[in-house]
């Protein structure tokens, strides 16, 4: 139904609220406060007037049975169902939680309604518009935004505390299990501790540490720090409860120990006997067959997890750059003998690593898995500021988990030595150094021991290359310590034997994860086996639902209507854009090898960071499968473009003004809302990357805008005339247009430099060239004219900025075009599109641009093995995409069709790909297949 608003236009509007929408939005917010719901942060007191919480307000008006799952089973009038939902046990917080979600609705779709009023009154007075009317539907637009306000805010404190509660079993089990590891750890201490004891505990105590963040964002600090002493507390009475259950079943051995047995036993007695061992747990805890599988129950899962990701990716990258090897760290200038060390407060990183270590207790300096922290141990001046925050004790405790931790990364090496193991547990004892550093008691002689005895295990493990290194070290070490006989060793010796301990693991770890690489790299290329695992990886998340095609298909879908559109443009009349959709039928590599390549231009033309549209790609599936609908990417159709449809339909005679609506009239809120755009699942692993070309574009664009800038301010100085330079002007290093380029392109990459920062350099630059170009000097006038250059080319929507960026993606078109692998056969249907879209002239000599050339076509190579790789894992998944395009079918049902095809006909689809491969000069021989037959997924 619809309803006419003044000046007789017609608006599609959702479903009318019931007028009792103000006492449903009151009642929820008291059954919110009476249900016990805790109050969340001060934060949700007001939701900020924004494009979001708009976008969200019209979704939940338009879609409430998608946006809330428990609102539409109500509506559907299963009441169980909706109890489902809400709560996932049912209950009187499921009644709370269903009239909250029924009340925002209601409050959505009044704000709404108003929204579409107030954009659809007439609001000049030659178009019979009034001062009065504007206000006052104003005024019941601000109250209803307040309405919904409420609403939201009464709803989130529900719905927080409903998920809350479905965590809280999690964090006790895994506390629970925390508490369990540390006691037998405790038991064996006279042992040592093995790494795999200190990667668990590190692990649950990040897992716990994650779950109580998500339940503060949905609780508030107040609320989460209740929930986690009540947590504590449970875990306090289970672990008692473990205790007594253990000193009973102690005891009743050693009773059963010193009596005579018995001289028969009937099946009962020896049932019961067994259940010290044997008890599935039915008693009131589990049995010590449970407790000792359950952590390494709980690594498998989250080592099977994270390793199936890694896997992924690392296969990903070396399939696109064989020679890719991770980084070696190199060593801090601290490091050396000859040198003090620095102190904390000059090094970022460092400083901001030592705050963090702080705050935490010292046994959790390892949980931390960020590259920042890692590298930050690596300093000694970490180490130092820790070592001297005026805390014996804690100084102690610091070199102990710090000793425990080089200890079990020595071990870490050899894994199946315990012959090693046991040597290098038996020999360092941290437990009694903390103790000698806590009392400032650790002598010269003791320290040279120690840092001896550690560069000598550690070079044993080392390529020669790098024990030599090592060796050398430790010497320098020997004399500076010995020199210090039994006087007590400074703490910065301390700080720095422990900086270098950790400096050289990491060195160690990555030369052998290289080596690893090298060897892995030969077998991924040969017959594209890691493009053949990253399909059978993608087909079964999209068998699970864990993925889909909707991104990819739209993505094509928009590019192919980008190609038609230039096509028609270039040959009108001709139809050439609908013979190139209509040759996309025919399975040709060269075609979706060409499609492609434009789609990926067009990504890296998207203002927005890439990673933005991936994330938002993927959480728009997740939430779309958890609420059990169809996944639909073009949300903005849906909401946008839904009254442009219906004003489409309307009579040609009938005014331009039918259909507009608060979505679509130029001034309206929403108008300006920047919803994420469709992005490929198949590039999900390349977002990063693509963003890296994003910004290598944008900077390119802006250094050639801000030295066309500066070349226009020198010529007219040299025009009006100017004094001589001074000295120091001649005496810096930039006299030719190249030298600028690469100031500029300095200034812009310099880490932690401000926009103040940028602009001093560049204004130095340019003196510089003008001074020994053109022996003139600049003035402050012309200083600040650069300065506000710089600013302004800062802007996307700079005319000159926009001029070379589209400059730049010409050259990267171009390159791409001219790659072996993009070459387009006879039959291709984009070989017409091609020879239309041709630029007139090499763009490679355009003006401006010709010192980026290098770089540009750098990026291009990295392109193209991107496409090429794309086609040889999705190729096929392309194919029929397209195909669906081709008849006109819609982005999500040519991914259904995508979908169904990978799901069904797996096989066969995986041998397409792998043909088209194969035609692309990829594929395996038959020698190839037959050598290779025995190998599996495991050896990779």
């Amino acid at each position: 139904g619809g309803l006419t608003p003044p000046g007789g236009r017609v608006l599609l509007a959702p479903p009318m609220p019931d007028p009792t929408a103000a006492e449903a939005v009151s009642a929820a917010s008291a059954s919110a406060g009476a249900s016990g719901a805790p109050r969340g942060p001060s934060a949700l007191a007001k939701v900020a007037v924004s494009a979001r919480t708009l976008l969200a307000a019209t979704l939940i008006a338009w879609f409430p049975s998608d946006m809330l799952p428990a609102y539409k089973a109500a509506a559907e009038g299963d009441g169980s169902a909706a109890a489902d939902a809400s709560m996932g046990e049912g209950g009187d917080e499921s009644e709370g939680d269903g009239e909250a979600e029924r009340a925002l609705v209601e409050a959505a779709t009044t704000l709404v309604t108003e929204l579409r009023l107030l954009c659809a009154i007439p609001k000049r007075k030659s178009e019979g518009g009034s001062a009065a009317d504007v206000v006052a539907h104003a005024r019941r637009t601000r109250d209803a935004w307040a309405r919904y306000q409420t609403a939201f805010v009464a709803w989130k404190l529900v719905d927080g505390a409903r998920l809350a509660q479905q965590i809280r079993p999690g964090m006790v089990s895994v506390e629970l299990e925390r508490r369990r590891v540390e006691a037998k750890n405790s038991a064996r201490a006279a042992r040592g501790h093995s790494p795999a004891d200190i990667q668990i505990l590190a692990g649950l105590r990040l897992h716990f540490a994650q779950m109580a963040r998500q339940v503060g964002n949905m609780l508030g600090p107040e609320g989460a720090q209740r929930m986690i002493d009540d947590v504590l507390a449970e875990v306090d009475a289970k672990m008692a409860a473990e205790r007594e259950s253990a000193a009973d079943t102690d005891a009743a051995a050693a009773a059963a120990a010193s009596s005579p047995p018995p001289a028969s036993t009937s099946g009962g007695d020896a049932s019961m006997g067994e259940e010290g061992e044997a008890s599935d747990g039915s008693g009131g805890s589990p049995s010590r067959a449970a407790r000792a599988e359950a952590p390494a129950a709980v690594q498998k899962s989250l080592a099977a997890e994270r390793a199936a990701l890694g896997n992924e990716v690392l296969v990903h990258r070396l399939c696109l750059d064989p020679s890719w090897r991770l980084p070696v760290p190199t060593a801090a200038d601290g490091i050396a003998w000859s040198v003090d060390v620095a102190p904390a407060d000059d090094d970022t990183p460092v400083a901001a690593a030592l705050a963090r270590a702080r705050a935490d207790a010292a046994a959790d300096l390892f949980a931390t898995a960020d590259a920042p922290a890692r590298a930050a141990r690596r300093e000694p001046s970490f180490w130092l500021g820790l070592l001297e925050r005026g805390d014996d004790a804690a100084a102690g405790e610091g070199v102990r988990v710090a000793l425990a931790a080089i200890k079990a990364g020595i071990i870490g090496v050899t894994p199946r030595r315990p012959d090693l193991a046991s040597e290098v547990t038996a020999a360092v004892d941290e437990d009694h150094i903390a103790m000698l550093v806590a009392r400032r008691v650790l002598t010269g002689r003791a320290l040279a021991t120690l840092a001896g005895w550690l560069a000598t295990r550690i070079a044993s493990l080392e390529a020669p290359a790098r024990a030599v290194d090592t060796r050398a070290w430790a010497d320098d070490a020997a004399a500076a310590l010995s020199a210090l006989g039994d006087a007590a060793a400074p703490r910065a010796a301390v700080a720095r034997v422990l900086a270098w301990c950790f400096l050289r693991l990491d060195v160690l770890r990555a030369d052998a994860a290289n080596f690893h690489l090298s060897t892995l790299a030969p077998y991924l290329t040969r017959g594209r086996k890691g493009a053949e695992y990253e399909r059978r990886q993608f087909e079964e998340r999209l068998r699970e639902g864990a993925t889909s095609l909707v991104g990819a298909a739209a993505w094509l879908r928009d590019t192919v209507d980008e190609l038609r559109a230039a096509a028609d443009a270039a040959a009108p009349g001709t139809g050439a854009g609908a013979a190139f959709v209509a040759g996309l039928s025919l399975d040709d590599a060269s075609t979706r090898r060409f499609i492609a390549a434009e789609g990926v231009l067009s990504l890296v033309q998207r203002p927005v960071a890439l990673s933005v549209d991936a994330a938002a790609g993927a959480l728009a599936h997740a939430m779309s499968a958890r609420a059990g609908v169809e996944v639909r990417v073009a949300v903005r159709e849906r909401v946008v473009d839904a009254d442009e449809g219906a004003g489409e339909g309307a009579g040609a005679g009938e005014g331009a003004g039918e259909g507009t609506t608060a979505a679509s009239s130029p001034s309206s809120p929403a108008s300006d809302m920047r919803l994420p755009r469709s992005f490929p699942e198949t590039m999900r692993l390349d977002a990063n990357a693509l963003v890296e070309v994003q910004n290598a574009l944008q900077r390119i664009a802006l250094n050639s805008t801000i030295a066309a800038t500066v070349g226009q301010v020198i010529a007219a100085r040299v025009r009006a005339g100017g004094a001589a330079p001074s000295a120091s002007a001649l005496s810096r290093a930039v006299a030719t247009t190249d030298d600028l380029h690469a100031a500029i392109d300095a200034a812009l990459t310099r880490e932690g430099a401000t926009a103040a920062h940028v602009g001093a350099s560049i204004v130095l630059a340019a003196g510089s060239l003008a001074a020994r170009a053109h022996n003139v000097a600049l003035t402050d006038d012309d200083a600040d004219a650069i300065r506000r250059a710089v600013a302004a080319g800062a802007d996307t929507k700079h005319s000159l900025f926009a001029l070379f960026f589209k400059r730049a993606v010409a050259v990267l078109r171009a390159e791409l075009r001219r790659a072996p692998p993009m070459a387009l056969h006879a039959r291709s249907a984009a070989v017409a599109v091609a020879a239309a879209t041709a630029p007139a002239r090499d763009p490679t000599r355009t003006p401006g641009l010709t010192w980026a050339v290098p770089e540009l076509r750098r990026i291009a190579a990295e392109l193209v093995r991107l496409v090429d790789h794309c086609e040889a894992v999705y190729g096929a998944h392309y194919a029929v995409i397209l195909a669906a395009i081709a008849r006109g079918a819609a982005p999500v049902e040519a991914a259904a069709a995508a979908t169904e095809s990978a799901t069904t006909l797996g096989p066969a689809v995986a041998t397409a790909a792998g043909g088209a491969g194969g035609a692309s000069g990829g594929g395996a021989t038959e020698a190839d297949d037959e050598a290779e037959e025995g190998e599996s997924d495991d050896e990779l």
